[in-house]
């Protein structure tokens, strides 16, 4: 069986059909702490029970999830977010001559 199909099936059992707000996060936290990547501190506990700590180990360990997060930002970016990394810039070029 392929990993998408496996992926697939698990979500389906587990009724991991929401991707947006708190129950999307603990999906994903829930996925990543049962592909191995437990977070034994339970860093982050959520409501749910699961914690940000598991996805948290799950990036660090695949700069690839982070490249697909930032490019995502790069292709919804909007007004707001440029706005914000223009103030964070410059203020951060004002910092370097201070």
């Amino acid at each position: 069986m392929e990993l998408e199909d496996v992926l697939e099936k698990y979500m389906e059992q587990n009724k991991m059909f929401h991707v947006e707000g708190s129950a999307g996060l603990s999906n994903l936290c829930k996925i990543a702490r049962v592909i191995g990547y437990k977070d034994s501190m339970h860093s982050g506990q959520m409501s749910s029970g699961e914690c940000l700590g598991s996805l948290a180990n799950l990036l660090e360990d695949n700069p690839g999830c982070i490249e697909a997060i930032l490019g995502w930002i790069e292709d919804n970016m909007d007004e707001e977010w440029v706005e914000n990394l223009g103030i964070s810039l410059k203020t951060e070029e004002e910092n370097e001559y201070d």
